[in-house]
């Protein structure tokens, strides 16, 4: 329960550095530059309970728990929602490029997504007034930011592990008696 509960401290923690990674982003690329107290925490408690959300999902199907658990990831879907539409390209091409198998269907679905995704930010707003430098670190920040979300969803994808005995760390026994003989021998 402890491990369950650093785990989750840990991408609670990840949660809250997305968060902060996407505000800053949308600093560097909004017309009208602002600062909210408001605005800030709401993008960085959004990030924070999307990845609990999904980290929780991840570790219970590395534990190897009933797939019903993947349930609990379904409200992070919401991110997607209204402003957090254009992360969708970037996601959806790193989800598919981590769940796919063929070298090249994986890179094809990587390089769509990023290059889908920085055309769209890119075609949306007009940013002439900004400086190119600051523009184009937005943008590749935006792209990061959404790849960095599409892992995530992947991880909490991810197959479920067999159902056996877990030590603390939740490694298998098998796993953790083969890495003894081998320190042994």
């Amino acid at each position: 329960m402890a491990a369950m509960l650093t785990g989750l401290a840990r991408w609670f923690a990840l949660g809250i550095a997305w968060g902060a990674l996407a505000r800053f982003f949308m600093r560097l690329v909004s017309t009208t530059p602002g600062f909210s107290w408001e605005g800030t925490l709401a993008i960085v408690a959004i990030g924070a309970v999307t990845f609990t959300l999904t980290g929780f999902t991840a570790t219970a199907m590395a534990r190897g728990w009933s797939g019903w658990w993947r349930l609990v990831a379904v409200p992070a879907l919401f991110i997607f929602v209204g402003q957090g539409l254009a992360f969708i390209p970037a996601a959806v091409g790193t989800f598919a490029a981590m769940r796919l198998r063929n070298v090249w269907l994986r890179t094809g679905a990587l390089v769509a997504g990023l290059v889908g995704n920085y055309l769209l930010l890119r075609s949306t707003v007009d940013f002439n007034w900004l400086q190119p430098r600051t523009l184009l670190l937005g943008h590749l920040l935006a792209v990061v930011t959404a790849a960095w979300l599409g892992l995530q969803f992947a991880l909490a994808a991810r197959p479920r592990a067999a159902r056996g005995s877990l030590d603390a760390e939740g490694a298998s026994s098998e796993r953790a008696s083969r890495a003894a003989r081998r320190v042994t021998a």
